[in-house]
C-alpha cells in the first residue's frame, strides 16, 4: 500500500481552494472558477464530466505535505479535504503516475493497459463509448465491480 498519490515522476504542485467537503487525495479535479481567492489560488473541484468527449487535465488532489494551518492536520492519503480547505495539487504529465480511485461500478473491471476515463465524481472507471477520451491507464488489475466503494488502483497518466 502507497503512503503518497505521486508514485512516479514529479508532477507540478500547486494550491487550490477546495469547493466541497470530502474530495480525497487521489481525485481527479478541475479547475471551478477562476476568480481568484485573496491568497492568489483558484477553486477546484471534482471533475464532473463523465465520459468527457475531450482529455480532462490530470489534476489530481495529492496528500497535504506541509500542513500550513488550512488543511487537513495529518499528511495521510486518507485525509479529505474539507471546504474551504487549501488542497495541494499535482499536475501530472504524461508517463507520470498517480495512485487514483477506481469507481465500484459495472466497467470497474480492469487490466494492466486498460485506458481509464473520468466517472464525473473525480474517480474513474474502464474507458466506454465511442466518443470518451481516456485520461490514464491501469497499472495494476482490480476488479470493483462488486465493491462498494472506490478503490485505489495505480494509474499512468496519459
Amino acid at each position: 500500500m502507497a503512503n503518497t498519490i505521486v508514485l512516479k515522476g514529479n508532477p507540478f504542485r500547486k494550491e487550490g481552494i477546495a469547493v466541497a467537503a470530502g474530495i480525497l487525495p487521489g481525485d481527479l479535479l478541475e479547475l471551478k472558477n477562476v476568480a481568484f481567492r485573496d491568497n492568489g489560488t483558484g477553486t477546484y473541484g471534482v471533475h464532473s464530466l463523465a465520459a468527457p468527449t475531450y482529455k480532462p487535465q490530470p489534476i489530481f488532489a495529492i496528500e497535504n505535505e506541509v500542513y500550513a494551518g488550512q488543511g487537513p492536520l495529518s499528511k495521510l492519503v486518507s485525509d479529505a479535504y474539507a471546504i474551504n480547505d487549501t488542497m495541494i495539487l499535482g499536475v501530472f504529465r504524461p508517463g507520470e503516475e498517480a495512485w487514483a480511485w477506481l469507481k465500484n461500478d459495472v466497467n470497474a473491471n480492469v487490466v494492466i493497459g486498460d485506458k481509464l476515463m473520468s466517472t464525473g465524481d473525480g474517480k474513474l472507471t474502464k474507458l466506454t463509448g465511442a466518443t470518451a477520451v481516456p485520461v490514464a491507464i491501469a497499472l495494476e488489475v482490480i476488479n470493483n465491480t462488486a465493491g462498494g466503494a472506490p478503490v485505489r488502483i495505480r494509474v499512468e497518466v496519459l
